[in-house]
């Protein structure tokens, strides 16, 4: 009998299964009418080394340390297919906030796990003590958009022409949300 699809906090155990999601979502990004969904092209793959040394040790770290990361995931089929990302501030004045990234692979959109994701990161935001949730979403990307109004984030500003990616200007919506 096939594995329910569920989501989990992720450990340092799971970082070799989440190396290849980070790729394949990395590859769809801005591609085959997707909207971009990271700061750089489908053509500049995730260098999933210094990834894994990274989480290494900033999933060890606790919240009151800065650089701390923690990270959650969409399981199915025994594979991780979505990840979410809450990274503590470098400096202490910092940590009682949080910066959000997310990824969920095209097959697994639109189905509820975005937000199954999201509402179990706000949850352990708030048990952790966090005050607040910032995250960055480009403008054009109108589902992630409406995800996180969905769930209490507000716009606080827009920068134009943040990043270029594949000669194509993309503005940048920060959100935050008060926990």
């Amino acid at each position: 009998m096939a594995e329910s699809p569920r989501v989990a906090p992720l450990t340092v155990d799971d970082i070799p299964a989440l190396l290849p999601h980070l790729v394949r979502n990395a590859l769809e990004s801005g591609r085959d009418g997707e909207p971009f969904s990271r700061a750089r092209s489908a053509d500049d793959p995730p260098d999933t080394s210094a990834i894994a040394e990274r989480l290494a040790v900033t999933w060890a770290r606790p919240v009151d340390v800065p650089g701390w990361e923690r990270g959650f995931g969409l399981w199915v089929g025994g594979e991780l297919r979505g990840h979410l990302d809450l990274i503590g501030g470098e400096i202490e004045s910092e940590l009682h906030r949080a910066h959000l990234g997310m990824g969920i692979e095209r097959p697994h959109r639109r189905a509820g796990w975005g937000s199954r994701l999201l509402g179990d990161a706000i949850t352990w935001a708030r048990g952790a003590g966090l005050a607040w949730i910032d995250l960055g979403v480009f403008t054009h990307n109108a589902p992630a958009h409406a995800l996180y109004v969905k769930h209490g984030f507000v716009e606080v500003g827009v920068t134009v022409d943040r990043v270029r990616i594949d000669g194509q200007s993309l503005d940048d919506r920060a959100m935050v949300l008060r926990l």
